[in-house]
């Protein structure tokens, strides 16, 4: 079996058994621990749709038009699975988000980095919650849009689009006005939250 070994990031690629090549653990990495920060090129949708299928299935969206596409293999070889043991943390940081051991393969569900009404792809990720599609955030079902939410690792800007619908939401009266305040006492207490704790309230935050 052919394996190159990036040892600055503690990952190595291996062939998957889930498509072609992956990012495997060559360490253990503890929940929440960094496993590597994207770095790359940073390109419009429109640059990332002429730049061929190479730039289309590797490029994360960090923006309703930016992407960034990864420089580095860790960034290019990650698959997807809907049962994820990683999530990309404040657009560019991957973490653990369970116990990984030395040779698991490293994924993480894709759509908790897209919003772009473009893209889908057939899944057969083998996860007991595997969906048979992967698409945008906003496409997935309201719990485990809360539960992505809640660990930290949505894009930011599929995060500020969330804030931006419940904000619409308000104008249509569609949720009581009490509960609305809820919402907003807890966004209010963000202004002055210290780290880490202001991230795992935004989460409780955005439940409306």
């Amino acid at each position: 079996m052919s394996l190159r070994i990036l040892p600055v990031s503690g990952v190595y690629i291996a062939p998957s058994r889930l498509s072609g090549h992956g990012v495997f653990a060559a360490q253990r990495y503890m929940p929440g621990e960094s496993i590597f920060h994207l770095r790359g090129e940073e390109l419009t949708k429109a640059q990332i749709l002429t730049g061929g299928e190479e730039h289309a299935a590797n490029a994360y969206q960090i923006d309703d038009d930016l992407y960034i596409y990864p420089l580095h293999p860790e960034g290019r070889f990650m698959n997807h699975s809907c049962g994820p043991n990683a999530g990309m943390r404040e657009d560019r940081e991957m973490i653990a988000l369970r116990e990984i051991v030395p040779g698991e393969e490293v994924v993480f569900d894709y759509s908790t980095t897209m919003s772009e009404d473009h893209w889908t792809m057939p899944c057969s990720c083998g996860a007991a919650s595997c969906r048979g599609l992967v698409g945008d955030f906003h496409d997935l079902p309201r719990g485990l849009q809360q539960h992505y939410l809640r660990l930290g690792v949505v894009q930011r800007f599929i995060v500020r689009q969330v804030l931006e619908r419940a904000v619409d939401a308000i104008g249509q009266s569609m949720v009581a006005s009490a509960r609305w305040a809820q919402v907003a006492a807890e966004l209010v207490s963000l202004e002055s939250a210290p780290e880490p704790g202001g991230k795992r309230e935004i989460g409780a935050a955005l439940m409306i």
